[in-house]
C-alpha cells in the first residue's frame, strides 16, 4: 500500500511539471483561421539586441504584429527580410516584425551573423518555435501572420509586405487580398469532383476530363492516383500555372534520359523557355517580374486544375501523362511541346587576357532593380526569369559559385551589364545557339 502512495504522488509530481513546459502548456492550441481572436501565449526566446527573453503577444496589442514565419534553408525568406526591416523602422512605433523558426538558437544566431543579407537588420527572432508555427499553421514560406487588434487580420506570402498595405491594416480598411489558406488536411489522392456514378466494375466504368480554375486552400499538385478495385487511374493537377503543367507533363512522359539531353539554360522551367506561335501572351501561361499585380493574386487568376479519369488497362505512367497533355490541348485548343529552335543566346565566357570588355552588342534585358549579391550561378538564373530576355548559358565559367555584387536597373543595355561583371574577369556574348523551346502553337 505504502509503495501505490508514493507512485500516486511521483506521477502528479511529474505532470505538474509538464504541464509547465510551454511545448505542453498550449498543447491543444489549434490553428487560427483569419479574423479570429488570437490567444495570448507566451513567446519564449526572443532574440534581439544582443539579449534573449520571453514577450507575450498581447504587449504588441496597440501594434500592428507580423510574424514571420522562415528557415536557415528559405531563401526567399531570407532575401525578403531586408524589405522588412525597412518597413518596421519607416512605421516605428506602428509596427513590430518578428522572424519566427523552429531552428536551434547557436543554429540561427551564427547563420544570422555570417549572412550579408541578415547581419545588419534589427528584427527581433523567435527560435525554437514549437506554439506559433501550430497557431497559424503552413506548407509553404515564406508565411506572414498579420495580428492586429487581438486579430488575425490576415495570412499572405512575403509578397504583401509593402508600405501601402501595411497602412491599409492600420487604416482598418476591408483587405481582398489573395490570402495564404492552406488545407492542411487535404487528401490530393482523392479527385477533385464527386461524380455521381459509383465505379464498381470495368462493366460500370465512365470516363471524364474537366478542366478547373484555381483551387482555394490547395497547393500546387501534380500526379498519378490508381484504384485497382475499381479499375481506373486518374490523372490530377492542382493548382498550376499553364507553362508548368505542361512541363511537368512533357518531362515525365518523356523520361528522365531523353529529358536530360534537351538543350535548356536551366533544370526548371523559366519564362524565355516559352515561345508563343498561338497569337497569346505568355503572360497568362507563366508569370515573370513583368506580369502585373501580386504574384498571389495573379495564380488565383491563371492557375489551372484538371482532372482526367480512364480505365486502367495498364498502361505506363508515362503514357498516362502523355494523355494528359494531349487532353488538355483539345481542352485549351493549343498545340504546346518541346521543339528545337536556333535562336540568339547570351553566353557567359571569361574574358581575353589583356581584355576586359566583352563585345558591345545592341541588347536591352529585364532586371530585378536594386543591388544583386549572390553568385554568377544565381544570376544566370536570375536573367533567364524574365520572359524578354535571351536565354542565358554558362560556357566553361568555373568560378559560377564565387560572390559577385552588381547595381542593377531595371532596363540594362547587354553593354552596362558587361561593364559591372568586367571586374571579374567575365561577360556575355551574344551567339546563336539549337535550343529546346516549349512551344506553344495552335491545336492542328
Amino acid at each position: 500500500m505504502k509503495k501505490k502512495i508514493i507512485l500516486f504522488v511521483m506521477v502528479l509530481w511529474g505532470s505538474a511539471a509538464e504541464a509547465q513546459h510551454p511545448s505542453n502548456r498550449y498543447a491543444m492550441i489549434k490553428n487560427h483561421e483569419i479574423g479570429d481572436s488570437v490567444r495570448d501565449v507566451e513567446i519564449t526566446k526572443v532574440l534581439h539586441d544582443g539579449r534573449t527573453y520571453s514577450v507575450s503577444i498581447s504587449d504588441y496589442s496597440d501594434k500592428l504584429l507580423i510574424l514571420d514565419f522562415w528557415t536557415t534553408g528559405c531563401k526567399a525568406c531570407i532575401s525578403n527580410m531586408p524589405k522588412m526591416d525597412v518597413l518596421q523602422k519607416s512605421f516605428a512605433g506602428d509596427l513590430v516584425v518578428m522572424a519566427v523558426t523552429p531552428e536551434e538558437q547557436t543554429k540561427v544566431t551564427q547563420f544570422w551573423a555570417k549572412n550579408s543579407y541578415l547581419n545588419s537588420l534589427d528584427l527581433r527572432v523567435v527560435v525554437e518555435d514549437t506554439v506559433l508555427s501550430r497557431m497559424f499553421a503552413h506548407f509553404v514560406e515564406p508565411h506572414l501572420a498579420w495580428v492586429y487588434q487581438g486579430k488575425l487580420v490576415a495570412l499572405t506570402d512575403g509578397e504583401y509586405a509593402t508600405g501601402a498595405h501595411i497602412e491599409q491594416v492600420l487604416s482598418g480598411s476591408d483587405l481582398t487580398w489573395a490570402m495564404k489558406r492552406e488545407l492542411l488536411d487535404h487528401d490530393y489522392s482523392q479527385p477533385l469532383i464527386k461524380p455521381m456514378h459509383k465505379y464498381t466494375t470495368m462493366d460500370d466504368f465512365q470516363s471524364y476530363s474537366v478542366l478547373l480554375g484555381h483551387q482555394k486552400g490547395l497547393t500546387g499538385y501534380l500526379g498519378i492516383h490508381r484504384d485497382t478495385s475499381a479499375g481506373y487511374v486518374r490523372g490530377t493537377v492542382i493548382n498550376m500555372p499553364i507553362a508548368n503543367v505542361y512541363f511537368q507533363l512533357l518531362r515525365k512522359n518523356m523520361g528522365l534520359e531523353r529529358f536530360f539531353a534537351l538543350v535548356r539554360p536551366d533544370l526548371f522551367i523559366t519564362p524565355n523557355q516559352l515561345l508563343m506561335e498561338n497569337g497569346r501572351d505568355y503572360g497568362t501561361y507563366y508569370y515573370d517580374g513583368l506580369s502585373e499585380g501580386i504574384k498571389a493574386e495573379w495564380h488565383e487568376r491563371n492557375n489551372i486544375s484538371f482532372e482526367l479519369v480512364r480505365a486502367d488497362t495498364g498502361q505506363r505512367d508515362e503514357d498516362i501523362y502523355g494523355v494528359m497533355a494531349a487532353e488538355l490541348n483539345r481542352m485549351l485548343d493549343i498545340n504546346m511541346r518541346f521543339e528545337r529552335r536556333e535562336v540568339n543566346c547570351l553566353v557567359l565566357k571569361y574574358l581575353n587576357k589583356g581584355s576586359r570588355d566583352a563585345p558591345a552588342v545592341p541588347v536591352d534585358l529585364s532586371l530585378k532593380a536594386g543591388v544583386f549579391r549572390g553568385n554568377l550561378e544565381r544570376f544566370l538564373y536570375e536573367i533567364n526569369l524574365w520572359a524578354r530576355n535571351p536565354q542565358a548559358f554558362n560556357a566553361g565559367v568555373v568560378n559560377t559559385g564565387d560572390p559577385v555584387e552588381l547595381e542593377l536597373k531595371s532596363t540594362m543595355s547587354l553593354q552596362e551589364l558587361n561593364g559591372l561583371l568586367s571586374p571579374y574577369g567575365v561577360g556575355f556574348f551574344v551567339e546563336p545557339k539549337a535550343v529546346d523551346m516549349l512551344v506553344v502553337g495552335p491545336l492542328q
